[in-house]
C-alpha cells in the first residue's frame, strides 16, 4: 500500500465531527451523520481504527446517544466502543445492531464518542449517529426481558417514584437511572407474596444509579434455582431495609452495595472509575427480615479429589457505612449433594471502607459450632456493635411480634400517679418468664409508651402506646411565690366568719378516670373524643351505672334509646351512626328528657349510640356504647341477660364468681360481650369475667349489661 493512499486513508476514517444543539437547532435536538467504510484490499490489514463524534450539550437535560449499523446483517461484530464525557473515559457494551446508550449532561458537558473498528473482514459498514433530547432520568423500571413471565400487580408511579409490588412473580426487576444524572429517590413498596425466579442471570433485583428504600410488609423471595451471586444488587446509590421480609437463596452475597458495575445494565458503565466517587455507597436497615440460606454448589472434582468451592463472602456487603437499627437478620448453611457445607464466611456484614454500626438487631445464625463466624467486619473503618446484640440458634428462638399483644384500653385521663394498663398476649408467653414489661411517660398528659422486651429465648421488641388525657376533676399544682414580710400584723376582722373547713373527702365509689357529677369533663372535650373516635369500644371515663342507656328497636326503620335521669343533668346529648369502624360518630341531637327514638334508619342494620349527661358546659356522664339493630333482618338483639345468682354476700376480701348468660330470639352479631360494673368501688369491685371481690363493709349493685343496654344487677352485701 502506497504512503499516499495508507495516509488518504486515515484521514477518512479518523474523522472529527463537533456537532453542537446551538448549530443543529433546526433538527429538533437531533444529530445525524453517516461515514462509510467499506472493506477491501486497501484495507484488509488495517486494525485498530477509530472513529469520533464529539457532542456539546447546550442545556441540562437527559439524551439518547445512538449508533445504527446499516449493513445486510444488523451486526455490529468488528467494533468496540468507549465514550468520554469532560475527559473521563467510560465503556460501552454493544448490542445487536445498535449501539445505545442515555446519560444526563449539564449545560456545556462535553460528551466525545470513539468507535474503534477492530474486523478486518471484507463486509460493508454504514454507521449512523444520533442524539436526542429525552425527558425521564428513569432509564426503565421492568422486567425487560422476561415480560411474558410476569403475574401479580407490578406498579410504577412515575410521578413519586415508587414501584409497587403485590404478589408479583417475574424472572428478573431491575430499576436504573440513565448514566450520569443526580441519584435519586426510589421507593419499592411489597405486599403480599413476591417472588423473583430468574433461572440464568446472578442478580434477580438490581438498582442502579438510584437510592432505593424498600418498605412495605410484604415478602420478597429469591429461590435458589440459578445460583444466584448478588440476589439483590445496588449500584451508585444507597440502600434502605424498612419493613419487608426478603427471603434469599445464594451461593454467595446476598446484598451487595457498591459504587461500580460490572458489565451488566446500564447501557454505560465505568471504565476507568475516579476514585473520589468511590466508597459512598451505604446500607441501612431499620426493620424488616432477611432471611438468608447459603448453599454450596456441587463443585466435588473427582479426578483430583479437590473441591471448588463458591465461597460465600457476607450475607450483606457495601462500600459505604453500615447502620444496621432494627429488623432481623437469620442466615443458614444447607450442604450441597456431597454432605459438604458452605465455606466458611469472612461475616456476615461487612464494609469495605466505612464504619459498620449496629443495635437493636437479632442476628440468627444456625447451630454449627464449625461455622461460628463474626458479626460485621470493616477491612478500613471502625466496627461499632452495641453490646445487647447477640446471635442466637437459628432453630432455637422466639421473635416477639406486635401481632401477639395488646393492652387493656388505648385511652385514659391523668391521674397524677404512674398508670399501668395490663399487657395481654395470645401467643402463650409468660410475662417474667418470656418477657418483661417497661412502662415510659406514663403519668402525665400525652403518649404513654409500653415496652414489652424478650428474655431468654424470646427476643426482640415490641412497643405499644396509649393515651393519657387531661383530667378536669385534677388541679394543676400550684407553684410557690416567694413569702414577703408585711410591713405591719393587720388586725384580725372580728366580724368576718370563717368558712367551714372542707370534709376531706373518702374513697371515691368510682374509678378517677370515670366521668361523673363528682369527676366533670368539658363538654367541648367528650364532644371531640367521641367525633374522633378511630374504633368501637366505649369511650373514654365511660361508665354504664350512671345513664344505664338502652337500645330497642320499634319497627323496621327505629330505634328507642332510653337512660335514667342523671342527678344535677340539664340535658342529654345524643351520638351515634351505623356499627363498623369506618363510620365515625356524628351528633345527632340534644334533649331534656330521658329517651329518644331515632328514625329512618335501615331494617336489619346495627347501629351504634353514646349518650352524654350535660350540666352547664361540663359532661358529668358518659355512657357505655350501645349496640342495637333494626328489626326486618336476620340478626336481632339481646332480650335478657341471665344470672347465676342475684343475691351475694361476702367478707371482706373474698371473692365469689358470678356467670351471666344472655338470651335473645334471633342470632346476634357480637360487637361487645357481655361485661361488668359496681356502682360502689368502696364495697365490690368486679372483673370482666364475674368475678366479685368484696372490698369493705356496706351493700352496692353489680351489673352485668349486653351490648344493647339490657342488664342484670346483682345485690352485694359485704360484712
Amino acid at each position: 500500500m502506497s504512503r499516499i493512499r495508507l495516509l488518504t486513508l486515515l484521514s477518512i476514517i479518523v474523522v472529527v465531527f463537533l456537532l453542537s444543539f446551538d448549530t443543529h437547532a433546526a433538527a429538533g435536538d437531533s444529530l445525524t451523520d453517516a461515514i462509510k467504510i467499506e472493506d477491501g484490499q486497501e484495507y484488509s490489514q488495517a486494525k485498530d481504527k477509530y472513529v469520533y463524534y464529539e457532542f456539546v450539550s447546550s442545556e441540562t437535560s437527559g439524551y439518547s446517544v445512538e449508533f445504527k449499523n446499516k449493513d445486510a446483517y444488523g451486526s455490529f461484530n468488528g467494533f468496540s466502543s468507549y465514550f468520554y464525557l469532560n475527559g473521563n473515559k467510560y465503556a460501552s457494551p454493544r448490542g445487536g445492531g445498535t449501539i445505545n446508550t442515555e446519560i444526563y449532561l449539564n449545560k456545556g458537558d462535553k460528551l466525545s464518542i470513539c468507535i474503534q473498528i477492530t474486523d478486518t473482514t471484507s463486509e460493508s459498514y454504514d454507521l449512523e449517529c444520533s442524539v436526542k433530547k429525552i425527558e425521564e432520568v428513569i432509564m426503565y423500571v421492568a422486567d425487560p426481558l422476561y415480560s411474558a413471565d410476569k403475574t401479580g400487580t407490578y406498579t410504577w408511579d412515575k410521578e413519586n417514584r415508587v414501584l409497587y409490588l403485590q404478589d408479583y412473580t417475574a424472572r428478573r426487576i431491575c430499576i436504573s437511572a440513565i448514566y450520569n444524572a443526580p441519584i435519586f429517590d426510589v421507593e419499592v413498596n411489597i405486599k403480599g407474596n413476591n417472588v423473583i425466579t430468574d433461572t440464568y442471570d446472578a442478580i434477580l433485583f438490581r438498582a442502579e444509579n438510584v437510592n432505593v428504600t424498600f418498605t412495605g410488609d410484604g415478602i420478597l423471595n429469591f429461590p435458589y434455582d440459578s445460583f444466584p451471586s448478588y440476589v439483590i444488587d445496588c449500584k451508585n446509590g444507597n440502600c434502605v431495609i424498612d419493613g419487608p421480609t426478603f427471603i434469599i437463596e445464594t451461593d454467595d452475597e446476598a446484598i451487595s452495595v457498591n459504587p461500580i458495575a460490572y458489565g451488566y445494565d446500564p447501557k454505560m458503565i465505568a471504565a476507568d472509575f475516579p476514585e473520589d466517587l468511590e466508597n459512598t455507597c451505604s446500607f441501612t436497615m431499620k426493620s424488616g427480615t432477611i432471611d438468608v440460606t447459603l448453599r454450596e454448589r456441587n463443585r466435588f472434582n473427582y479426578d483430583t479429589e479437590e473441591r471448588n468451592h463458591m465461597y460465600p463472602y457476607a450475607v450483606i456487603a457495601a462500600n459505604g457505612n453500615v447502620d444496621i437499627s432494627g429488623g432481623v437478620i437469620k442466615v443458614r448453611f444447607v450442604e450441597d449433594t456431597e454432605g459438604n457445607n458452605p465455606a466458611a464466611m469472612q461475616s456476615v456484614i461487612e464494609s469495605d471502607f466505612k464504619d459498620i454500626n449496629i443495635s437493636n438487631v437479632i442476628i440468627a445464625v444456625d447451630g454449627n459450632d464449625k461455622l461460628n463466624i463474626p458479626i460485621a467486619k470493616a477491612h478500613v473503618g471502625n466496627e461499632n456493635i452495641d453490646p445487647s446484640v447477640k446471635t442466637v440458634d437459628f432453630y432455637d428462638f422466639v421473635l416477639l411480634s406486635k401481632d401477639d399483644f395488646s393492652i387493656e384500653y388505648s385511652e385514659t385521663l391523668k391521674t397524677g400517679k404512674e398508670i399501668k394498663p395490663l399487657v395481654k398476649n395470645t401467643a402463650s408467653l409468660v410475662e417474667g418468664t418470656d418477657y418483661k414489661v417497661e412502662y415510659k411517660n406514663n403519668i402525665e398528659v400525652g403518649v404513654a409508651l409500653v415496652s414489652i422486651v424478650g428474655i431468654g429465648k424470646c427476643v426482640g421488641e415490641v412497643t405499644l402506646d396509649f393515651t393519657i388525657k387531661e383530667n378536669p376533676n385534677i388541679q394543676p399544682t400550684a407553684v410557690p411565690t416567694a413569702t414577703q414580710t408585711p410591713e405591719a400584723s393587720p388586725t384580725p376582722d372580728v366580724s368576718a366568719v370563717p368558712s367551714a373547713s372542707p370534709t376531706p373527702s373518702g374513697p371515691s365509689v368510682r374509678d378517677q378516670s370515670d366521668i361523673s357529677p363528682e369527676n366533670p369533663a368539658k363538654i367541648s372535650d367528650v364532644e371531640k373524643t367521641i367525633l374522633n373516635k378511630k374504633d368501637e369500644k366505649d369511650s373514654i371515663g365511660s361508665t354504664f351505672t350512671l345513664l344505664k342507656s338502652k337500645g330497642t328497636p320499634k319497627s323496621k326503620k327505629s330505634i328507642k334509646l332510653s337512660w335514667a335521669k342523671v342527678p344535677g343533668a340539664e340535658k342529654y346529648m345524643i351520638f351515634g351512626n351505623k356499627c363498623g369502624k369506618k363510620n365515625k360518630y356524628k351528633y345527632i341531637t340534644t334533649v331534656t328528657g330521658t329517651s329518644y327514638t331515632a328514625k329512618k334508619l335501615k331494617k336489619g342494620t346495627y347501629y351504634k349510640y353514646t349518650i352524654v349527661a350535660v350540666r352547664g358546659d361540663e359532661a358529668i356522664a358518659t355512657s357505655k356504647t350501645i349496640h342495637v339493630a333494626t328489626d326486618g333482618g336476620k340478626k336481632g338483639n339481646n332480650t335478657k341477660v341471665k344470672l347465676s345468682k342475684t343475691k351475694l354476700t361476702l367478707k371482706i376480701g373474698k371473692s365469689k364468681t358470678v356467670k351471666a348468660k344472655l338470651k335473645s330470639k334471633k342470632k346476634v352479631s357480637i360487637h361487645r360481650k357481655v361485661a361488668w360494673e359496681s356502682d360502689n368501688l368502696t364495697v365490690a369491685k368486679v372483673n370482666s369475667k364475674g368475678k366479685i371481690t368484696a372490698v369493705g363493709k356496706g351493700t352496692c349493685y353489680v351489673y352485668a349489661y349486653a351490648q344493647n343496654g339490657v342488664a342484670s344487677k346483682i345485690k352485694v352485701t359485704v360484712k
